[in-house]
């Protein structure tokens, strides 16, 4: 039984340090995001993105610390 384990945890650790050593060409390959090709997204008014005040709001008074 011993000697499973042991064969294990070298496969393990052969395993880890071949991952580890891998070639990263398919990240380098990969385009790099631009934000230029996206559309700039337009919102009809200011409160539409703030949601439908449904979760509460929150009150700080002036000079009050906001943590």
């Amino acid at each position: 039984m011993r000697q499973g384990h042991k064969v294990l945890a070298f496969l393990l650790a052969f395993t880890m340090v071949a991952a580890a050593c891998g070639s990263d060409e398919a990240e380098e390959a990969a385009p790099a995001a631009t934000t230029a090709a996206a559309a700039p997204v337009e919102v009809a008014t200011v409160g539409e993105h703030l949601g439908d005040g449904s979760l509460g709001t929150v009150e700080v008074g002036p000079g009050e610390a906001i943590q």
